[in-house]
C-alpha cells in the first residue's frame, strides 16, 4: 500500500503541476495563431482574387468588343461573299488594315482568323490554327459545329490550346460571318500576370459548362476538369460550390473561389497551409520562449515537491534502464526502514547475483567459441598427408620432374599453415605468401588462363588475421570462374589500412553468381569454404570484423572482409 501511496503521489504531482497545463497552453496557442493565418490569409486570397478577377472580366469585355466592332467593319463583313475578282492585292491590303487596326496594342495578346464555311479561304492575323482550316474535314466537328441560336451575338467558348507559335491560348470569341466566320483567340498571359499576383500557389480560369480550365502558373495543366485536383474539391462541396469569395479549407490546402461576371467562368485561387505557417514562426519563436520558461518553472517546482517522494523510486528506475546494456550498477542504499529501503536491499542482492550468473556465462560462452573455432580450423588441417608429399617430392627430385616439386613444395606449406601448432592468428604477410603458394599450384593447372595480382600495402602486412581465413575465398574465385569460364579470367587481392583495422577485396571478372544462388549460398551454407570463414569471422570478432559477397552476372564477383585492428 505505501509503495502505491507513493507512485500515486509522484503520478499526480507530475501530471497536475506539469503535463496538464503545458498541454492546454500549447493547444490553446496553437489554435488561436492558426485561426488568426487562416482568417488573415483567407482576407487576403479573397481581396487578391477580387482584383483578379475585376481584371480579367475587363479584358474580356475589351477583346469582346474587338471581336464585335471587327465582325461589323465592311472588310471583314463581306470577306467571303465580295466577287474573287474584287479580291486582289489592294482589296487584301486594306482587309489586313483593318484586322491590325482594331487590335493595335493587343497584338501580342490576341490573333484574329477569317474562316470561310466551306474551308475555301482564311485569313489570320497570325497564323492559322490547324483545327481551323475547315478544308480538312475532322475539323469541322468541334466549334463550328455546336449551335449558336442568335446569330449576331458573341459567343465565348473556353478549349485551350497550344498554338503554331508555342503560344498558350485560353479562350475564344466567336461570331458568324455571311458564309464564314471569325474566331478571336485569346492568349493566357494578358488575363493574368504572375508578377502582379503572387499571392496563390495556382491561379485557375475555369469553364463550369463546358469544363475546361487552364492554370495561369502550369501550362502542363491546361485542359478538362480532371487535370485539376482543385475543381475536384470544389464539384464535391455541392450545388453552391461557386459562390462567390468562398473559401474553402481542403487537405491542408486553401481555396478561394470568385465568379467571373456575365460568363460561365470562375476564377479559382489556391495555396498550401505550409506557405503561410512561415508567417507563424516569430509568433511561435516568442510562444516557444514563453513554454520553455514555464517549462523550467515547472521541472523546478516539480523537482523540489517530488523528489522526497520519488526519489529513491527514480534512482532504481534510472539503474534498470541498463539492465539491457548489461548488468545494471547498484543503488546506494537509503537508511529506510519502509517498502522502498527494503526494495532498494533486494534489487542490490539481485544485481550481485546478475553479476555472479553473467561472470559464469562468459566463461562458457568463451570455452565454446574456443572449441567450435578449433573445430572448425580442423576442417583445413590435413596432417596425414606431409609424410605422403615428402615420398612424392623426393620421387619428383630423383626423376627430375620439377613441376611435380614445385607442386609438392607449395602445397608441404600450405598443409603446415594448416597444421598451424595450435596458433590460432598469423601476420597478414604469412596469408599472402600461402596465398602465393596456391595460386603457383593452381598456374600449373590453369596457365595462362589464371591472372592473379597482389595490391597489399606494407602497413597491413603486420595485421594478424585467422589462419587460412583467406584461402577458401581464393579458391572459389579460382576454380569457379575458370571451369564457368572458356576464356582467361582476372584475379585480384587487394588489402588496405582503413582506420585502425584493414579492408580486403578478393575481385574477379569470371561470369558471376545469379542473385538467388548468392542468397542461398549466404544462408543456408551450402559451400563449406564460405559458411566456414563466415562462421570464424563471426566467433573471432563477435560483429567487429565484416565479411559479404556481391556478384552481378557476367560481370564478375567481389568478396570483402574487414579486420578489426590488431598487429603482431
Amino acid at each position: 500500500m505505501k509503495r502505491r501511496a507513493y507512485f500515486t503521489r509522484l503520478l499526480l504531482s507530475f501530471f497536475i503541476i506539469s503535463i496538464i497545463p503545458l498541454v492546454a497552453a500549447g493547444i490553446a496557442f496553437y489554435a488561436a495563431s492558426l485561426r488568426i493565418v487562416n482568417n488573415a490569409n483567407s482576407q487576403r486570397g479573397v481581396d487578391a482574387i477580387s482584383i483578379a478577377a475585376e481584371t480579367i472580366e475587363q479584358r474580356l469585355d475589351l477583346y469582346r468588343h474587338i471581336a464585335y466592332t471587327l465582325s461589323k467593319r465592311p472588310q471583314v463583313s463581306s470577306a467571303f461573299t465580295a466577287d474573287k475578282e474584287k479580291k486582289d492585292s489592294t482589296w487584301l491590303k486594306g482587309l489586313y488594315r483593318v484586322l491590325y487596326g482594331e487590335i493595335a496594342g493587343h497584338l501580342y495578346d490576341v490573333s484574329v482568323h477569317l474562316i470561310a464555311a466551306d474551308g475555301s479561304s482564311a485569313y489570320s492575323t497570325h497564323q492559322l490554327p490547324a483545327h481551323y482550316d475547315l478544308s480538312n474535314y475532322v475539323n469541322q466537328d468541334g466549334i463550328f459545329s455546336e449551335e449558336r441560336p442568335d446569330p449576331d451575338r458573341t459567343y465565348l467558348y473556353f478549349y485551350p490550346f497550344i498554338s503554331e507559335k508555342g503560344d498558350r491560348v485560353a479562350c475564344s470569341f466567336f461570331r458568324e460571318l455571311e458564309n464564314g466566320y471569325l474566331i478571336l483567340d485569346i492568349l493566357a498571359a494578358p488575363l493574368f500576370s504572375e508578377a502582379e499576383q503572387r499571392v496563390f500557389d495556382s491561379m485557375i480560369l475555369a469553364e463550369t459548362e463546358q469544363l475546361q480550365a487552364v492554370d495561369f502558373y502550369r501550362a502542363e495543366r491546361d485542359g478538362t476538369f480532371d487535370h485539376f485536383e482543385e475543381l475536384r474539391y470544389l464539384l464535391e462541396e455541392g450545388a453552391d460550390r461557386y459562390n462567390e469569395g468562398r473559401a474553402i479549407i481542403r487537405d491542408n490546402v486553401l481555396l478561394i473561389v470568385k465568379k467571373i461576371p456575365g460568363s460561365s467562368l470562375i476564377l479559382l485561387g489556391s495555396m498550401s497551409s505550409d506557405r503561410f505557417r512561415f508567417a507563424l514562426s516569430a509568433l511561435w519563436k516568442f510562444g516557444s520562449w514563453i513554454l520553455i520558461g514555464i517549462s523550467v518553472l515547472v521541472v523546478l517546482l516539480a523537482y523540489y515537491i517530488s523528489r522526497d517522494i520519488g526519489g529513491p523510486v527514480h534512482d532504481l528506475a534510472s539503474a534498470m534502464e541498463h539492465l539491457s546494456d548489461g548488468i545494471p550498477p547498484r543503488v546506494s542504499e537509503t537508511g529506510r526502514n519502509d517498502e522502498l529501503g527494503y526494495l532498494v536491499i533486494s534489487y542490490n542482492r539481485m544485481v550481485g547475483r546478475l553479476e555472479e550468473l553473467l561472470e559464469r556465462t562468459r566463461e562458457e560462452a568463451l570455452a565454446l567459441r574456443i572449441a567450435e573455432r578449433k573445430a572448425l580450423q580442423a576442417q583445413v588441417h590435413p596432417h596425414f598427408l606431409f609424410n605422403t608429399l615428402g615420398t612424392i617430392k623426393s620421387i619428383a627430385k630423383l626423376r627430375q620432374v620439377p613441376e611435380i616439386v614445385d607442386i609438392t613444395t607449395a602445397l608441404g606449406k600450405m598443409l603446415r599453415a594448416a597444421a598451424g601448432d595450435g596458433i590460432d592468428l598469423v601476420p597478414f604477410s604469412t596469408t599472402v605468401e600461402l596465398l602465393q603458394s596456391y595460386i603457383a599450384i593452381q598456374y600449373y593447372r590453369f596457365g595462362d588462363r589464371l591472372q592473379v595480382s597482389f595490391n597489399v600495402d606494407d602497413s597491413v602486412l603486420s595485421f594478424l588475421v585467422p589462419r587460412l581465413i583467406l584461402q577458401p575465398l581464393v579458391e572459389n574465385a579460382v576454380i569457379h570462374s575458370l571451369e564457368a569460364s572458356p576464356g582467361p579470367v582476372h584475379i585480384t587481392i587487394t588489402a588496405q589500412r582503413r582506420g585502425i583495422g584493414m579492408d580486403v577485396r578478393i575481385t574477379d571478372d569470371g561470369p558471376g553468381i545469379a542473385p538467388e544462388r548468392l542468397d542461398e549460398i549466404m544462408k543456408n551454407g551450402i559451400r563449406v569454404g564460405i559458411s566456414n570463414v563466415k562462421r570464424r569471422m563471426e566467433l573471432l570478432y563477435q560483429g567487429e570484423g565484416h565479411f559479404s559477397i556481391t556478384s552481378t552476372v557476367g560481370t564478375g564477383t567481389e568478396v570483402y572482409l574487414f579486420f578489426p585492428g590488431e598487429q603482431a
